[in-house]
């Protein structure tokens, strides 16, 4: 048997598939589901861009 190791594919849409910023509207999306989840934010935002 052999080893595969899974890699992540990030890609940044932002200004060429999208016009806007899919990062500010999935927070503007989660926050209006889950409004307590705005307590949560600047810990997600200590991990980083990629964490968060």
């Amino acid at each position: 048997m052999t080893e595969t190791s899974l890699a992540a594919l990030v890609v940044d849409l932002d200004g060429t598939l999208t016009p806007t910023d899919t990062l500010v509207e999935s927070v503007l999306q989660v926050c209006k589901r889950q409004p307590l989840v705005v307590f949560k934010l600047p810990i997600w935002l200590l991990k980083g861009a990629g964490g968060f």
